[in-house]
């Protein structure tokens, strides 16, 4: 088995007369590596007048080609450009540098557009896609976050969005790479854009295009529903809540999914229940493990101060930061409680910290 399903309850009974809130750990964890070739790495960069100041754009370009230099051959790299429209100016296989001749000025950021435009390319691509995207501006067609919900992002595609400066939308950038299951980074200095643009090298992995489906009446905490991850090169945590009707009959919670092995060449279906008995009220209580309610509370609660910050809620979100540390002590996992210190209450640097500790194992 290449992956293996591992789930943590809260409980392993229910309340007969009452409901039983209910939370879940769920652990994919990789058994095996193959080196993988097929990734096709999309790079989508902004090309508007802001990013020909301070070598943005010819940072960007050689940062895509370092990228390119560095991920093993057999891979696929396109670079985009969006201004005014999309413009596709390198596709090619990977492993060896790329040669671009001057690219054109472009004049407004149609960054609705352009996303659109891009996720209707990469939907039909049969491997796993990492698309980063990269801007320095506020949208010129589409300024507005629920102008973003609609977008439909196929399940092959992961999402890595680069924000630059203080004057580009960091609420849009977040939910895009939520809704691709990746990660929002945010920047000031365009010299870390090389080795950040390295880091979304893969070389080793275990499976793509996971989809994974919770118990009904579940909701996923750090990930959109259903879960779609593309590229599984690590163990991925999945943070799930939910509530049991009261009754008197067992219940079997199931996670369930599947995923494309490479080794293999199959699809792999992924399958793990847990048993709640029913029992008395104090058999309940006495047998709650707190470590898991702490855990998933503090990832509720994370997810609840990114919504603060992206409505702008600044007094919420604040009561919320100092409630977050508090139950980041509580779970006593030392990178937890660490990440809670550097939220500083700035929208873009807290919800690109967000998006890491979401993601991360």
């Amino acid at each position: 088995m290449t992956l293996s399903l591992k789930i943590k309850s809260s409980t392993n009974y229910a309340y007969i007369d009452k409901p039983t809130q209910v939370s879940l750990i769920i652990r994919i964890v990789p058994e095996t590596f193959t080196k993988f070739n097929g990734i096709h790495y999309v790079i989508l960069i902004d090309n508007s007048p802001s990013m020909r100041k301070e070598n943005k754009l010819q940072t960007a370009i050689a940062s895509a080609n370092r990228l390119a230099s560095e991920v093993p051959p057999g891979n696929f790299i396109s670079i985009y450009l969006f201004s005014n429209d999309l413009e596709k100016i390198y596709e090619g296989p990977s492993g060896s540098p790329i040669y671009l001749q001057e690219v054109k000025k472009g004049y407004t950021t149609n960054f609705h557009k352009a996303i659109t435009k891009i996720l209707e390319i990469v939907k039909n691509y049969p491997n796993p896609v990492k698309l980063i995207i990269l801007s320095d501006g506020k949208p010129t067609d589409k300024r507005n976050l629920s102008d973003y919900e609609p977008i439909q992002v196929p399940p092959n595609v992961q999402i890595i969005s680069i924000g630059i400066g203080n004057d580009y939308n960091e609420a849009i950038m977040k939910r895009l790479a939520d809704k691709g299951a990746g990660v929002y980074y945010h920047i000031l200095d365009p010299s870390q854009l090389p080795s950040l643009f390295v880091q979304q090298k893969v070389t080793d992995v275990a499976g793509y295009n996971l989809v994974l489906n919770v118990p009904p009446g579940f909701e996923v905490i750090n990930y959109e529903m259903p879960v779609n991850i593309p590229i599984i090169d690590k163990a991925v945590t999945i943070y799930a809540i939910g509530t049991i009707p009261p009754g008197n009959q067992p219940v079997v919670l199931t996670v369930s999914g599947n995923y494309y092995d490479p080794v293999r060449g199959l699809i792999v279906p992924l399958n793990e229940s847990i048993y709640l008995q029913r029992a008395p009220d104090y058999v309940v209580q006495q047998n709650i493990n707190q470590s898991v309610i702490a855990e998933v509370r503090y990832f509720s609660l994370l997810k609840q101060y990114s919504n603060a910050l992206t409505s702008g809620s600044n007094k919420e979100a604040t009561q919320i930061a100092q409630e977050l540390l508090a139950a980041a002590e509580q779970t006593k996992r030392e990178d937890l409680i660490e990440e809670t210190r550097k939220l500083t209450g700035n929208p873009k640097q807290d919800l690109s910290e967000v998006t890491k500790t979401m993601r991360r194992q």
